[in-house]
């Protein structure tokens, strides 16, 4: 479990979760938290407490003053998406794909580069709709795919992005 930066989609406590799977998030103030269980290895769908697959479906977790709270999750395998950057300028290394649920804006999985022959796999993918936004050269703009996608976790789904001309 790591707590991702709603900005950037990266662990912003890497060390949360021990080799046994238990995790300690520490200095909450007595709230109700929605936990986010993001897995950056990209085997395992992104999920939230209550096995909710975004922030608004989440259930909070209560945490009391000078009191520990449980929230105990089991991630699912990875749904996928998976195709190429059409119009994309190679070789480059630094076209990257994102997908972000559609209803919250929140990162979905860990951002995927683009490889080859402008070849992308974005996995760690919850089950929910997702819009997905890619830049195609360095230093270029961001596109988004016009429509949102659904995906489906332990499922791979083919999408070829087409850079705007």
């Amino acid at each position: 479990m790591t707590p991702v930066a709603a900005w950037r989609g990266e662990p912003i406590n890497t060390s949360c979760t021990g080799a046994d799977g238990r995790y300690t998030i520490s200095g909450l103030g007595p709230y109700r938290w929605r936990v986010q269980f993001p897995d950056h290895t990209r085997t395992h769908a992104w999920a939230w407490s209550g096995d909710a697959a975004d922030r608004f479906a989440a259930t909070p977790v209560k945490v009391l003053p000078g009191t520990a709270a449980t929230a105990d999750a089991t991630l699912r395998p990875a749904g996928k998406l998976a195709g190429r950057v059409i119009g994309a300028t190679l070789p480059n290394p630094y076209i990257t794909v994102l997908a972000v649920n559609a209803r919250t804006g929140d990162h979905a999985a860990p951002l995927a580069l683009v490889r080859g022959e402008a070849e992308y796999d974005l996995a760690g993918l919850a089950t929910q709709n997702v819009r997905i936004s890619f830049v195609a050269a360095v230093g270029g703009a961001t596109h988004w795919h016009p429509r949102r996608v659904a995906v489906t976790a332990g499922s791979t789904r083919h999408l070829d992005l087409r850079v705007p001309s």
